[in-house]
């Protein structure tokens, strides 16, 4: 691969990041919250045949401003996070299928400090990840 996907799409989960399934993402260590964008909501009331606000109670999401719109937020740790497992793998939201790869001041970036897949990719693909963010963003 010449370049690092920028396409923020499932294929990054499959091609770029290899989750060593510790779980921090999921269990409240690193986030307070995981944004869920409105097709995600659409996708997880569809699982469960219900309407978000019968799957979450008010503790466990909220309301957020981000970017200068609202999204909907899962509390961490979230409740789908059972026994080390994600019981709503195949329909989890876009952020946690991207996670360690994020926006962040117009650039696409890689959480290599916090996350071992984020580590891992980052340094196997330092070079490739740095030259595509100078192309794309301007800087590093």
């Amino acid at each position: 691969m010449k370049k690092l996907n920028l396409e923020f799409d499932s294929e990054i989960a499959n091609t770029l990041v290899k989750c060593k399934q510790c779980g921090k993402c999921c269990n409240g260590d690193l986030f307070e919250i995981a944004l869920i964008a409105p097709k995600d909501i659409k996708k997880i009331e569809k699982r469960f045949n219900k309407k978000i606000n019968e799957i979450f109670t008010s503790d466990e999401i909220t309301d957020v401003l981000h970017c200068g719109k609202y999204f909907s937020a899962i509390k961490q740790p979230c409740k789908f996070y059972i026994n080390k497992v994600c019981t709503i793998y195949e329909d989890r939201p876009l952020v946690c299928r991207q996670f360690p790869i994020f926006y962040f001041n117009g650039g696409i970036r890689v959480d290599e400090a916090r996350c071992l897949a984020g580590k891992e990719l980052y340094e196997g693909k330092k070079n490739e990840y740095e030259e595509t963010i100078r192309e794309n963003f301007g800087s590093v």
